[in-house]
């Protein structure tokens, strides 16, 4: 484990947001939002235009994005999180802050970010992407949407893409935000959920986030993509709007959910499941969601950054490590790296160490220890089978568990030491199910068996339980068969 993956966690997936922090500020839980360094007044492309939040006369551009219908425009979830709906509205026009112009505004009706995005996780930030809906329709007099793209992008690295945005012009400064501007820059790696870039005295900055990658595919120009994070570097002189790269969250991955939401026609993978990576990324809605089909455990993404990007000097390649994390794994890093960012700034070698044993030791066993299916029952037999004192052991038990998991066992192990310690067996089940019943319950859900009739297995009986439920209990006598019957009803 190594600082500068910790820093490559915050830097390149949970920077701070556009225009309100500093560069030196500490890490963020919000996005960074990524104005455009080094591009060109842009007076065209009226179907781009900047989130702002309006008061009187009066605006103030906080982001950018893409009419894409007459009544929606789309951009970054990390836009909409923290917008207040009443004041935010959709500006089509040259300059966006300020007073006055000869724009338009379109006030919002509705902000709906993808419901997986998760702004309280800084390694769970692959779904930002958002749609507004707009009060009243754009007219085509003022502006024209733009087709969003469903084509795989696979094909397209290395081609220059346009970007147009409101952002800052200088990452160090953050001056100069607010003004439509264009630039273009190659796609140089494409990832399963994100695309990214690589700055060569150009790039999309703060206030540019949510705008729209612009690219001409058979024949027509689309929207690619919006603009999602930027990578950061290092030194207090590194523009990180110029110097770094940036991801920029693939619209084609996410266009079944555009459809579903705006009202346009999809394939359902509930009539075609082929459709995802997995059966278990098809959600009720008919929209497939591959990122709840990777399998990399906690460690595995951290293992991948220090070891297949430079030590975590590739941001985009950093954040690609997370892309197949499974949600639990997910879940764990981004505990362990709030931890570690918030309790141990700033250290390194042994300081840092320390200091991660001291106030992140938990959160770090849990992801460095391979992500298990155990629930709560096996995490629990687990933890009774060490050995008295043998804590490396027991760590290695919890951390075997899902989270729940994990919450739930050490609840009923700090019930039974508090309440039940020294007892044994049949005396020991009467006092968890009476003085540790919730807990006892979690752990071992009820199996509503009866004993009328039916069969528990072998060496187990039909037992009430004080708390007026039956479960499957070893038998006093070891008796075989004894009468149970489980019907369908839920614990």
């Amino acid at each position: 484990m190594q600082t500068r993956v910790r820093n490559l966690v915050f830097g390149s997936l949970a920077a701070v947001s556009v225009g309100c922090t500093s560069p030196d500020a500490a890490p963020s839980l919000a996005h960074e939002s990524a104005a455009i360094v080094n591009g060109a007044n842009e007076p065209g492309y009226p179907g781009v235009g900047s989130l702002v939040q309006s008061r009187g006369t009066r605006r103030a551009s906080f982001c950018s994005g893409t009419l894409i219908a007459p009544n929606w425009v789309i951009t970054a979830a990390h836009c909409t999180k923290n917008a207040q709906l009443s004041s935010t509205a959709f500006y089509v026009g040259e300059q966006a802050t300020g007073t006055g112009g000869s724009g338009k505004t379109f006030a919002a009706a509705e902000l709906i970010a993808h419901p997986r995005y998760d702004d309280g996780n800084p390694a769970a930030l692959l779904h930002d992407i958002a749609l507004v809906r707009l009060r009243d329709a754009v007219p085509a007099s003022v502006a024209t949407p733009y087709p969003y793209n469903r084509a795989a992008l696979e094909p397209t690295v290395g081609r220059a893409v346009t970007y147009v945005g409101y952002g800052v012009t200088s990452g160090l400064a953050q001056t100069g935000g607010g003004r439509k501007r264009r630039t273009a820059v190659p796609i140089s790696r494409v990832d399963p959920l994100t695309y990214s870039l690589k700055f060569e005295g150009t790039g999309v900055c703060f206030g540019d986030s949510g705008g729209p990658g612009l690219l001409e595919l058979d024949g027509e120009t689309r929207v690619i993509s919006v603009v999602s994070t930027g990578n950061g570097c290092e030194g207090d002189n590194c523009d990180p709007c110029s110097e770094a790269g940036s991801n920029h969250t693939r619209v084609d991955v996410f266009s079944d959910w555009v459809a579903s939401v705006i009202g346009d026609d999809f394939e359902s993978c509930t009539d075609n499941v082929s459709r995802c990576d997995c059966s278990s990324g098809c959600g009720e809605d008919g929209v497939c969601d591959d990122a709840l089909c990777g399998g990399k455990s906690c460690n595995e993404m951290i293992r991948c950054m220090i070891d297949d990007c430079q030590d975590g000097a590739d941001g985009s390649c950093a954040q690609a490590c997370t892309h197949r994390g499974s949600p639990e794994a997910l879940t764990r890093l981004g505990k362990f790296v709030t931890c570690w960012a918030e309790r141990c700034p700033d250290l390194d070698g042994a300081q840092e160490e320390a200091c991660l044993a001291r106030n992140c030791a938990a959160l770090r066993t849990q992801c460095e220890a391979p992500a298990g299916p155990n629930l709560c029952a096996a995490t629990d037999a687990c933890d009774r089978a060490c050995a008295a004192g043998d804590t490396a052991c027991v760590a290695a038990c919890t951390a075997s568990g899902t989270l729940e998991a994990q919450a739930q066992a050490t609840t009923l192990s700090q019930c039974r030491a508090a309440q039940c310690a020294a007892l044994t067996g049949a005396a020991e089940l009467t006092c968890l199910t009476g003085k540790c019943g919730a807990a006892y319950s979690a752990c071992y859900p009820p199996d509503h068996c009866s004993p009328m009739g039916g069969a528990c297995p072998k060496g187990t009986a039909c037992l009430p339980t004080s708390n007026g439920k039956t479960r499957c209990e070893p038998s006093a006598d070891g008796a075989v068969n004894s009468p149970c019957v489980r019907d369908a009803q839920p614990a």
